[in-house]
């Protein structure tokens, strides 16, 4: 049972704060692509169809913002920059293989309907150096 006092204190919730941080849309899809290796700007665009370039922009912008990535410039001529995940970003290991966990246990008609592929989990576990 949660107390009066610690409801009032909302605010300071690490639940909270860490959801301001990665609960909005798109922000763990793209912080799991990472734990996949670096990636460009275009490389989010095709794992990802239905994300815009505006939306995918925003969102990079704002996992910068939050130190969980970094942008690197690997040419100007034309401009193409690498995004990879720093130290901060890297400990969301286990937040992701926990949420990839509870999908394969309390979700498996959704999953099963999403044509995820089977050994998803393991390869995740591997990305996420958690083997």
């Amino acid at each position: 049972m949660v107390t009066g006092d610690l409801m009032g204190k909302k605010k300071s919730c690490p639940i909270d704060k860490t959801l301001e941080y990665i609960g909005r849309k798109w922000t763990l899809i793209l912080v799991r692509d990472l734990f996949f290796g670096r990636k460009k700007f275009s490389e989010f665009l095709e794992a990802n169809p239905q994300l815009s370039n505006k939306v995918l922009s925003q969102k990079l912008k704002e996992l910068e913002a939050n130190g969980l990535i970094e942008k690197r410039i690997i040419s100007r001529m034309p401009i193409i920059a690498e995004y990879y995940l720093t130290e901060k970003g890297m400990a969301l290991n286990k937040v992701l293989y926990a949420i990839a966990i509870f999908g394969t246990t309390n979700l498996k008609k959704e999953i099963e309907s999403a044509s995820c592929t089977p050994g998803a989990v393991a390869y995740l576990k591997k990305a996420l150096n958690l083997s």
